[in-house]
């Protein structure tokens, strides 16, 4: 059975683990949560380090969801930055610089029986590798294309897998033709944002948006859906 869960829900997650730059708190992590039923997993909240990327999983109460969640860049910190620029090259560093990450993001996996991804820019990046490569429904948020000219880590086309981005967001869209998706793209119109959190407001009115009825909701163009409603 494939998991579903509202995309409204995953945004706020993807959102909150930003907060994670600034160390463990609860309270933020939790932020818009309790009323849809997801807690973080204190235990799986994993740091910082060289070559990994901060992420952690939250568990619903009683439907037996359990998503993992994967931190996008932060200016501050380095492994998001080695992470970008070795993203932006391509070629074989591409695919050394993931492999830490992919790890401690798979042994999550294993460890709390993850059922779901979902992650923001670069860590949207990532969660379209596990995926569509590990066969776990969510959505990405602003994520890069993870076919590169040179290197592909794109799985196959998942059913409840999905990335949703901003129409022109410079970043998210970087290289597009170049860099691919795996599955066609769901679009925001007119945005030129990068922000997840413009995300969360997008999605916040529209609560029976999920992951499995995203791109039948969605307006189906040329180049990928726009504006599920």
């Amino acid at each position: 059975m494939t998991r579903e869960i509202s995309v409204y829900t995953l945004s706020v997650i993807a959102s909150n683990v930003y907060s994670l730059a600034d160390g463990y708190n609860e309270d933020k992590l939790n932020k818009s949560l309790q009323s849809e039923g997801y807690s973080v997993i204190k235990e799986s909240v994993r740091g910082e380090s060289f070559g990994i990327l901060r992420m952690a999983v939250w568990r619903h109460s009683s439907n037996g969801n359990i998503v993992l969640a994967i931190k996008g860049t932060t200016l501050t910190e380095g492994t998001d930055l080695i992470n970008d620029i070795t993203l932006a090259l391509g070629g074989t560093s591409s695919i050394l610089a993931v492999q830490p990450t992919l790890a401690t993001a798979r042994d999550l996996i294993n460890k709390y029986n993850v059922n779901l991804i979902t992650g923001h820019s670069l860590g949207g990046y990532i969660t379209e590798i596990i995926a569509t490569n590990d066969n776990i429904p969510g959505i990405a948020f602003c994520a890069p294309g993870s076919n590169g000219p040179i290197v592909r880590l794109g799985g196959t086309e998942r059913t409840g897998f999905h990335n949703i981005n901003f129409e022109h967001d410079v970043l998210g869209n970087i290289l597009p033709g170049i860099y691919t998706h795996v599955q066609w793209s769901i679009y925001i119109s007119g945005g030129y944002h990068h922000s997840i959190d413009l995300m969360v407001d997008y999605f916040r009115p529209k609560p029976g948006i999920t992951n499995l009825n995203v791109q039948s909701r969605s307006t189906s163009g040329l180049t990928g859906y726009y504006d599920p409603n």
